[in-house]
């Protein structure tokens, strides 16, 4: 097979992800209600998209910010993102003692390969 072709599809398939998962943040984001939705994109500073540049290096950003502003509420959170990402790909979720929220992103990539 020609290997220009899997690496197209290994990319399509990581921008689906990616889209998968900014959709299931908004969606998480979104329970908080749209005020204070808003209020934690702008405190965040997601206004700048996560798909510029290095998508996980900045995934991993968000989560830190996301963490240090919400304390152990940002668990919750997490937990509403993984879930509804999980169900997106249709995916099992879950939950391991040990996993960090970008382990089960980890886990969620490698899966949908």
């Amino acid at each position: 097979m020609d290997n220009s072709l899997n690496l197209s599809k290994t990319s399509r398939k990581q921008e689906v992800f990616a889209r998968v998962l900014l959709e299931a943040i908004n969606e998480g984001l979104q329970s908080l209600g749209e005020g204070s939705k808003k209020a934690v994109n702008w405190y965040l500073g997601i206004d700048t998209p996560l798909l510029d540049g290095d998508f996980y290096k900045n995934l991993e950003v968000l989560i830190e910010r996301l963490e240090r502003t919400l304390g152990i509420g940002a668990n919750i959170l997490e937990t509403m993102i993984i879930r509804s990402l999980y169900t997106k790909l249709g995916l099992t979720f879950e939950e391991k003692a040990s996993y960090t929220f970008m382990d089960y992103v980890r886990e969620a990539r490698e899966d949908i390969r």
